[in-house]
């Protein structure tokens, strides 16, 4: 939750769990203190909730408050509308369709809800349904992602690295950061890398951070007590639960209150807390606090500053000179970072576990093309994205810079191409987009420029000799299994197989006799083809207009003679 609902319910539940804070923090309530003060209330027949299911239900999927006056609760394909003033029945088990006949062919709502502009949504499966603030009609919509790059991609050195007492890691480079639920590091969670800018504050449940926290960070941690401590530069700033505020304060004011290299701070290399103990690191020197972080009087632990050549055994001479970032995961298992390299240390940093590249480990995304090198098909759609499928994932591309695929990608082919396992030719003809799955045992067929949802009926058995209308000849020699299919910006229809192809002209309804691939310059201008990009070795190609490079400049693949 980014910022407060503004309803009056959840005030009023908020207002009662606040004013409970209070007088457990004033009367210095324990665990077993608060158990008895809930039993004693009994909080849920004092304060009951005003809404009744309807009888026999013990459970609903998803429940829209406050629209036009009512609140919706939903369960399988039906609704019910309570007066959100009376919080009465007043319309009971009504089939969505009255809500909308869009909604006539859904089975169920996975969630429902209305965003901060005032929008109210409605979700079932890949579906995504909008009701404007001030419109009365609900519309179906595709869910958007911006660009984004990653900079873990880089060899680059990790800046910063945080873990919350839920277990959840954090890792930060340039103006982005990454998170790792759990104790396996072998993926990102979905949705990563994101901007720090305007995603971190939320992230950690602050109201709002000083522009130079929100913009990149040094080093970060979160104390034994639930505070969160941030540093940049030579600022740091704290907060918690009960004060979501942050404020700068000068690192040099707080930390490393002795007669040691800490003494006159100017920014920190590195953070974590372990426990009860918190770690600090800058240059080849850390030291160690055991007492409460928010205590004036705080002391570093006997024995600190120490050089982490001498407080790491075995510790290798790269890191021996300071540390990027450090943190123990949930793993128990401690990560450090400097440059280019990490190491994983044992929980008490006493032996070196292994080392390796950061690339080889951090900030990976599953990427068939990456790790297969093959691109089964791609074309250019009427939306005017560049799609490319790879194995069980496909990938999108806005504009003529390929460089980087837009964020969120790449994506599962059957959650968003009509359950198509895997997708091995694509190509648009007659204003309508094709999509055929591995062997063209089957397809799906786009009529619009929305690839929300395939024609009905959709996917179909392919039978591919019909399906071209080849002469006898053609199918002799194999061109109703193509290799490859091109709609060029001549409007003419291409297959390929082999070293030959053949051309539909769709003047003349028919097709031309087979042709060598190198006989004739088919992608050349003066065919009306301003760009082409042809990866035979991979069995697709796609025409890009308003591009003329060659293959082997993006892709350093180059057309087989």
């Amino acid at each position: 939750m980014s910022a407060l609902p503004g309803e009056y319910d959840f005030d009023r539940q908020l207002l009662r769990i606040a004013q409970f804070v209070q007088l457990a923090k004033k009367f210095q309530f324990g665990a077993g203190e608060v158990e008895v003060a809930f039993s004693d209330l009994n909080l849920v027949e004092k304060f009951p909730e005003d809404l009744v299911l309807p009888t026999g239900m013990t459970s609903f999927d998803a429940l829209l408050p406050q629209l036009d006056g009512k609140s919706y609760l939903f369960k399988g394909n039906q609704y019910w509308a309570y007066s959100s003033a009376t919080y009465a029945l007043v319309e009971n088990a009504a089939p969505l369709a009255l809500l909308s006949r869009l909604f006539a062919g859904l089975d169920h709502i996975d969630a429902a809800f209305t965003d901060p502009m005032g929008n109210a949504w409605i979700i079932s499966g890949t579906s995504y349904f909008i009701r404007n603030k001030g419109s009365n009609t609900w519309t179906p919509t595709e869910r958007r992602w911006g660009l984004v790059n990653n900079n873990f991609d880089q060899a680059g050195p990790i800046d910063a690295a945080f873990t919350n007492l839920d277990g959840g890691s954090y890792l930060f480079s340039g103006d982005q950061f990454i998170r790792y639920s759990g104790d396996s590091f072998t993926y990102v969670d979905p949705g990563f890398p994101k901007r720090i800018q305007g995603h971190w504050p939320g992230e950690i449940g602050a109201e709002k951070l000083p522009d130079r926290f929100s913009a990149s960070i040094d080093a970060g941690f979160e104390s034994p007590d639930g505070q969160t401590i941030l540093f940049k530069d030579d600022k740091f700033v704290r907060f918690d639960d009960s004060d979501p505020t942050a404020q700068e304060q000068d690192i040099a004011s707080f930390w490393g209150r002795v007669f040691n290299p800490f003494s006159d701070l100017t920014h920190l290399d590195a953070a974590f807390s372990d426990g009860q103990n918190v770690y600090l690191f800058l240059d080849d020197y850390v030291i160690r606090y055991e007492d409460q972080v928010e205590n004036d009087q705080v002391m570093m632990s006997e024995g600190f500053p120490r050089r982490l050549a001498n407080f790491i055994p075995g510790l290798p001479e790269d890191f021996e000179y300071g540390i990027d970032a450090i943190f123990k995961g949930a793993d128990n298992n401690v990560y450090a970072f400097t440059n280019n390299q990490y190491l994983v240390l044992s929980p008490a940093m006493d032996q070196v576990l292994s080392s390796g590249d950061l690339v080889s480990k951090w900030g990976l995304v599953r990427n068939n093309i990456q790790t297969s090198g093959q691109i089964d098909a791609a074309f250019t759609g009427l939306d005017g994205y560049t799609y490319l499928f790879s194995g069980d994932q496909y990938f999108r591309y806005s504009g003529k810079d390929f460089t980087r695929v837009d964020e969120g990608f790449p994506r599962t082919i059957a959650t968003d191409w009509g359950g198509l396992q895997s997708v091995t030719s694509a190509f648009i003809l007659d204003g309508k987009t094709y999509l055929f799955a591995k062997g063209k045992a089957e397809y799906i067929c786009y009529s619009t420029h929305d690839y929300s949802m395939p024609d009905a009926n959709f996917p179909k058995p392919f039978d591919q000799e019909e399906y071209w209308n080849l002469p006898a000849s053609l199918v002799t020699a194999g061109f109703s299994d193509p290799d490859a299919v091109l709609i060029g910006l001549d409007k003419a229809t291409y297959l390929f197989k082999g070293k030959q192809f053949v051309a539909f002209d769709h003047l003349q309804r028919w097709w031309s006799q087979p042709q060598a691939l190198m006989a004739r310059r088919i992608f050349s201008p003066a065919n009306n083809l301003s760009g082409i990009l042809i990866l035979r070795t991979v069995r697709w190609m796609i025409a890009i207009p308003g591009i003329s490079r060659r293959t082997g400049d993006w892709w350093q693949t180059t057309l087989p003679s």
